[in-house]
């Protein structure tokens, strides 16, 4: 099978080895771990700056429960990043 062993040739060519800690999928992916903590914290500081809104609105308590939904959504989506992000190993 000539066509097998001429792609296994061009595909191993430019083929770089990683080490063994830069493997991927070997610890925990940081930017995964950072980008859902700062997800965590944005919607925090969405929440509180919101709910200094709420008083000046018609219907605070609605306004509250709407911005209560979106920021623990959001919230949620970045414990799920954090937790992924811390959990991930490589397949043994």
């Amino acid at each position: 099978m000539v066509g097998g062993t001429a792609w296994r040739r061009i595909r191993t060519v430019g083929a770089i080895q990683p080490t063994r800690a830069s493997q991927p999928g070997d610890v925990m992916n940081i930017r995964v771990v950072a980008a859902g903590a700062l997800l965590i914290v944005l919607a925090g500081a969405f929440f509180l700056y919101m709910s200094g809104i709420a008083a000046r609105s018609t219907d605070p308590a609605e306004m509250m429960r709407t911005v209560g939904m979106v920021s623990g959504g959001a919230a949620g989506i970045g414990a799920a990043m954090v937790l992924i992000g811390l959990l991930r190993r490589r397949r043994s």
